[in-house]
């Protein structure tokens, strides 16, 4: 049987078939790893994309934040000025009575001595 020309022919045949396959799965295995390799460096990739987005936004909104600190902060000393000159022009003007009162006083201890 081993001489039979049928059997020679089917036996090359299995043999490409199979040289054919392991050549397949070997392109295969070869395509999948460098779909790893490739997936792999497309994540790393997004992911420091990601936090280069994440870190410009952060500082976007720290910016936004002091800026909006900033102006707060302008206006309360604006407003505060704004008072401290009302208590010092309503100071200035009770000045005289206050000083007439303490006049009043001392006369008045002078008096009873």
């Amino acid at each position: 049987m081993k001489n039979d020309p049928v059997f020679e022919d089917f036996s090359v045949e299995v043999k490409k078939i199979e040289e054919e396959a392991e050549s397949i799965l070997k392109e295969a295995n070869q395509k999948k790893e460098e779909l790893i390799t490739e997936a792999k460096t497309d994540s790393v990739s997004m992911i420091e994309k990601k936090q280069s987005m994440a870190e410009h936004q952060k500082k976007e909104k720290i910016a936004k934040q002091r800026h909006e600190i900033s102006e707060e902060k302008t206006q309360l000393i604006k407003d505060n000025t704004k008072d401290i000159e009302l208590l010092r022009k309503n100071s200035k003007k009770k000045i005289p009575e206050a000083v007439e009162f303490i006049l009043k006083q001392v006369d008045k201890e002078i008096e009873e001595m």
